[in-house]
């Protein structure tokens, strides 16, 4: 009798365990197939579990549609140190990569993802130790040497992409934080853009990195420990450093460091308790706009649009003038004097670009301001100085408006240098070193605030008007769009109490940023008579 209990006992311990694993399966099935000479499994969740031997070429899109997968998780360690993949592709579906999933894949050189991404979160070690990888962006994008991720992404983990071998990594707008490690011993990386705002750099986050110029914008209020430091490193690092009360860990930059920051600042402090170049903001040697500490309080959405009067880059008014028969042109311009870098350092501003706010406190210990007239000879006349080629990331300073070199062919108005401006005209193109070079976007807050501003007439090159550009301009009554024209950004022209005319030139928009006429009155739209059911429906409730 007490054998049968103890063998009862035994039979109901096991069915419980079968019925405990029916239930378990019949909640998330796990899948085994093969595909392409590898063995994929995966969940019934949509998450892909593991790939044994995989080889080369590794399309997870046309691995899902074949198998009718809806993939939403590229699982931990899934492609650890998988050795022989040349090449990713992602599948729209998928919203996170996870930690280590394609650590120290040695041959990988690029990761790619469908149009419609949804991805959201790349893991801790992600693409740590991935030597080779140097493209990682939209399927059918003609990229090389650059990260650009889908506009989704969010967060990345800690190192999540040490080691990697990109030239440029563009953010998305979601990133507000560049964790511990993440650009660590990124040895050819030299720019990083931010589109968003960034809150934080975390320890090491680009230790060794080629990066030897940065601007650190207001919005940051840490630098982690060794986030800058370079072994072995004798070149000049130059950094300017916007808020006042940021937090600066231990060794952050290299001994060669020159900072940038306000007098007072924790920034200047750490600068003499480390024995490091400290120049003030407003020492009038940054290149087109200084930091206006009668203004330090301003509302932070206008943080990098300031500028002190005497700051300004000017030449006396009569150095400014035009002949009235137009033959002569002054114009001042930003430029560097070292011309000594190889092209991957000067084809764009070095380091971090903070394309929300457009600053235009650039790192200048090694720039001068130069005023000269224009001559066919793409020469400059000035006294000891001379012109140097036009280069992508300087700025120029013409008739009063300054722009950005975004390309080698193309320029950005980014502000005008009176804020008491009553007439803006943006030009289809401006004239430098006897070159016309188009002007092809208007850059975030180029105009917010400008309480005086009454009219504007945006050139024919103009594609782009970016966020808050003309933001809060309480006067401004009436706006005129050039024929290129495809996007307007949003809040672009939010709370224009005044504004009652927009004319619109173009054919070509498509697209308008959330809030872009809110706060706006009395509007009358002219447009294209082509365009007219178009633009009133995407002007509706806009």
């Amino acid at each position: 009798m007490k054998r049968f209990k103890i063998l009862f006992g035994i039979i109901m311990i096991v069915g419980m365990m079968i019925i405990n694993n029916s239930t378990i399966n019949a909640a998330g099935t796990n899948h085994t197939v093969t595909y392409n000479g590898a063995t994929y499994t995966y969940s019934d969740a949509g998450v892909l579990i593991s790939v044994t031997d995989p080889v080369g070429d590794i399309d997870l899109a046309a691995f899902s549609k074949e198998n009718d997968i809806s993939l939403v998780s590229i699982g931990e360690r899934v492609f650890n140190k998988a050795k022989n993949i040349t090449s990713v592709n992602i599948p729209a579906s998928v919203k996170i990569i996870g930690e280590r999933a394609f650590f120290d894949c040695s041959a990988l050189m690029e990761v790619t993802y469908e149009e419609g991404s949804e991805l959201t979160t790349i893991g801790e070690r992600a693409f740590t130790l991935d030597s080779a990888l140097i493209a990682f962006h939209q399927k059918g994008d003609s990229i090389t040497n650059e990260f650009v991720f889908p506009q989704g992404v969010s967060s990345f983990g800690v190192r999540a992409l040490q080691s990697t071998k990109p030239v440029k990594v563009t953010l998305p707008e979601k990133v507000t934080q560049i964790p511990e490690g993440m650009f660590m011993y990124c040895s050819n990386l030299t720019t990083v853009e931010v589109e968003g705002t960034i809150t934080s750099i975390g320890d090491g986050a680009f230790q060794n990195a080629d990066i030897n110029e940065i601007v650190i914008p207001e919005s940051c209020t840490q630098i982690g420990a060794n986030s800058f430091q370079k072994e072995n490193y004798s070149g000049t690092f130059s950094v300017t450093i916007m808020n006042n009360n940021i937090v600066i860990g231990e060794n952050a930059f290299p001994s060669t460091t020159i900072i940038y920051a306000n007098e007072g600042s924790s920034a200047a402090k750490y600068a003499g308790d480390n024995g490091l170049a400290v120049k003030p903001i407003s020492s009038g040697e940054q290149s087109a706009d200084g930091d206006n500490e009668d203004k330090s309080n301003m509302d932070k959405l206008k943080q990098d649009d300031t500028t002190k009067e005497n700051d300004k880059i000017e030449n006396d008014d009569s150095n400014k003038s035009d002949t009235e028969d137009g033959k002569t042109k002054e114009e001042t311009k930003s430029v560097s004097k070292n011309d000594k870098k190889d092209d991957k350092n000067t084809n764009s501003v070095n380091g971090i670009e903070n394309k929300k706010s457009d600053n235009v406190n650039t790192q200048d210990n090694n720039s001068q301001t130069i005023s000269g007239t224009s001559d066919n000879n793409n020469t400059a006349s000035t006294d000891n100085l001379t012109m140097v080629k036009f280069e992508k990331g300087k700025y120029y300073v013409v008739d009063g408006l300054v722009y950005k070199a975004v390309s080698k062919r193309a320029l950005s108005f980014i502000r005008s240098e009176s804020e008491t401006i009553t007439e803006l005209t943006v030009p289809d193109t401006v004239n430098i070193n006897g070159i016309d070079y188009p002007v092809t976007k208007v850059a975030n807050k180029a105009c917010y605030k400008l309480s005086k501003l009454k009219t504007v007439s945006i050139g024919n090159n103009v594609t782009v008007i970016g966020k808050q550009a003309f933001m809060d301009c309480k006067k401004l009554k009436t706006v005129r769009l050039g024929k290129s024209i495809t996007k307007l950004g949003a809040k672009c022209f939010c709370n224009d109490k005044k504004l009652k005319r927009i004319q619109i030139d173009s054919k070509k928009l498509k697209k308008i940023g959330k809030d872009c006429m809110k706060g706006t009155v009395r509007k009358k739209y002219k447009v294209p008579s082509s365009c007219t059911k178009k633009y009133r429906k995407m002007f509706t409730g806009k």
